[in-house]
C-alpha cells in the first residue's frame, strides 16, 4: 500500500514525495524490517538495535524524544511524532483492510472477570448459531482453531498481531468477535481504530499501578473503551463501574445484585463446588439460571454475558441453556473431582 493510505495528513504531515512510497510491511521490530518496511521505533532499545544492525527501512516513525543524530541511513525518511503508537495502530488496521461494516465487536474491560465473561459470551453466541471469534488472555481463536503462536500470552495483542488476526477471522466467515481489552491496550492505543458495538465494564480494583501510576489514571485508561462503544453494560455493584455508568452518555445497561439495575439477581443459592443458582430478572421477564461454575463471582460474569447477548437478539432461553451446560472454564478455577 502507499504510505498515504496508511497514514493521513491529519495524523502526520507527510512530505509530498513520500506519499507514494510503496509499503509492503509494517513493523515495530528491527529484525522484521527491510527496505519496503514502515518501521516504528517506540523506545531507545529498538533505536539502539536498529543502529547496531544492518537492517533497512523505507520510512521510520519514532517518538519525538528519540534522535538518530547523524546516523540516519541514506534513502530512509524519518518522521517524529508525539504518539507513534497511535499511528502504528491505524497503519496496521488499514494495512489489514478490515471491513468494519460487516463485523460486530464486543469489548470487555475490567480488573477481574474479563476472560470468564468473554468465554461465556462466546458460548451463548455460538449456541445461537453465530460465527464467533475470541481474542483474550493467551488465546486468539475462531471456531476452536488457534490463530496465534503457542507462546502468545497477552490479554490484548499488539497491533501487528491484532489486526491481521481480525482480518483472518473475517476471511473465514466470522460475524462477531468477543475481545478482552486491557487497560494497557487502551493506554497504548492498541484498539483506537476499532468501533465496538458493545462494551462491558466488569469491575475495577487497584492493579497495574506500576504502569498507570495511580488509580485515577488506571480508571481513565479503562474508561477509554467507552468512547469506542455504541452500547455499554456495567456491573453497577462495583464502585468504579457505577461511576463510569453515571458518566457515560450513550446507550447503557446496568447489571447488579446489591444494586437493582436494568438486570438484577435474586434468590441466590451457592452450591459450593456444584455451582450457583439464581433468578435472572429484567423488567420484561425472569428465569432460573443454574450454573455448574463455582463461585458467586460467576453470577456477575453470567449476567453480563447474558445481558449483551440478549440485547444482540439472542433468546433468553438459548442463553440459559448454553450457560447451564458449561462444566468449567479452562484455567478459571477448574474443579477436579476424583478420589
Amino acid at each position: 500500500m502507499k504510505l498515504c493510505e496508511l497514514i493521513t495528513d491529519e495524523e502526520c504531515k507527510l512530505i509530498e514525495e513520500d506519499k507514494a512510497r510503496d509499503i509492503k510491511s509494517i513493523s515495530a521490530s528491527v529484525k522484521n524490517a527491510d527496505s519496503d518496511t514502515l518501521l516504528f521505533i517506540l523506545n531507545e532499545r529498538t533505536l539502539r538495535d536498529f543502529l547496531k544492525s544492518k537492517k533497512k527501512a523505507s520510512v521510520i516513525i519514532m517518538n519525538e524524544n528519540l534522535y538518530f543524530g547523524d546516523k540516519l541511513p541514506s534513502r530512509v525518511r524519518l518522521y517524529h511524532h508525539s504518539n507513534p503508537r497511535l499511528l502504528l495502530s491505524y497503519a496496521c488496521f488499514r494495512f489489514s483492510k478490515i471491513d468494519m461494516e460487516h463485523l460486530r465487536l464486543i469489548g470487555i474491560t475490567g480488573t477481574n472477570g474479563k476472560t470468564s465473561t468473554a468465554l461465556l459470551t462466546v458460548e451463548i453466541l455460538k449456541s445461537a448459531g453465530h460465527r464467533v471469534g475470541f481474542i483474550g488472555t493467551g488465546r486468539i481463536e475462531y471456531n476452536g482453531v488457534s490463530l496465534c503462536d503457542t507462546d502468545y500470552s497477552m490479554t490484548t495483542p499488539d497491533p501487528w498481531v491484532l489486526y491481521p488476526a481480525i482480518k483472518e477471522m473475517q476471511l473465514r466467515g466470522c460475524e462477531i468477535i468477543v475481545m478482552e481489552v486491557s487497560s494497557h491496550a487502551l493506554a497504548l492505543d492498541k484498539v483506537a481504530p476499532l468501533n465496538f458495538e458493545y462494551g462491558i465494564f466488569t469491575n475495577m480494583s487497584p492493579e497495574h499501578l506500576d504502569f498507570h501510576g495511580n488509580i485515577e489514571d488506571y480508571y481513565s485508561a479503562k474508561k477509554k473503551l467507552l468512547s469506542l462503544c455504541s452500547t455499554v453494560i456495567f456491573n453497577i455493584d462495583d464502585h468504579y463501574a457505577r461511576r463510569a455508568y453515571k458518566e457515560f452518555c450513550g446507550k447503557k445497561i446496568s447489571v447488579g445484585i446489591l444494586w437493582k439495575g436494568d438486570i438484577w439477581a435474586t434468590g441466590i443459592e451457592n452450591n459450593g463446588f456444584d455451582g450457583v443458582e439464581y433468578m435472572y430478572r429484567t423488567h420484561k421477564y425472569l428465569f432460573k439460571m443454574r450454573l455448574l461454575l463455582a463461585g458467586v463471582h460467576n453470577i456477575y460474569n453470567s449476567m453480563l454475558a447474558t445481558a449483551v447477548c440478549t440485547d444482540l437478539g439472542v433468546k433468553p432461553c438459548v442463553a440459559k441453556r448454553a450457560l447451564s451446560s458449561i462444566p468449567t472454564l479452562s484455567g478459571r478455577f477448574e474443579i477436579i473431582k476424583s478420589d
